[in-house]
């Protein structure tokens, strides 16, 4: 049974993206987190803003690094290229389908495993801390 969330953050790490064009620009990691943000019924508040980070004393370092802020709260996306992994984090006050978002990237991305961290508002059976969950695709 999918499970309904409700006022929390999940933090997930896609490795080995198949798929990285969806992610391998600014322009892609917007239309992304757009897609997202309607693929789980959040209402977006403008655009998603994305950055390109490239430290010239690191040149083999880049990745990009966007923000689509909700009425809820917030989606972010922040990418490594030379590792093609891609780390989401949603953050909501609102009601969302964790599956959703882990069926979503796994889509989009193809990624060899998804590893998803509920980070807050857990339901009462995880209030020890942090609950991770694999999902190998």
């Amino acid at each position: 049974m999918p499970q309904m969330s409700n006022g929390q953050t999940i933090s997930l790490k896609c490795y080995d993206c198949k798929q990285w064009d969806a992610i391998d620009s600014t322009f892609a990691t917007e239309a992304f987190l757009a897609q997202l943000t309607r693929h789980i019924n959040m209402n977006a508040l403008g655009a998603p803003y994305s950055h390109h980070l490239v430290l010239p004393e690191y040149p083999e370092y880049n990745g990009i690094s966007c923000t689509q802020h909700i009425m809820e709260s917030h989606l972010t996306i922040h990418t490594w290229a030379e590792s093609r992994e891609a780390w989401v984090v949603v953050a909501s006050c609102g009601k969302f389908f964790r599956e959703q978002v882990v069926d979503f990237l796994g889509e989009k991305l193809k990624p060899a495993k998804i590893v998803l961290e509920i980070i807050q508002g857990v339901e009462k059976y995880y209030q020890d801390g942090p609950v991770t969950f694999v999902k190998q695709i």
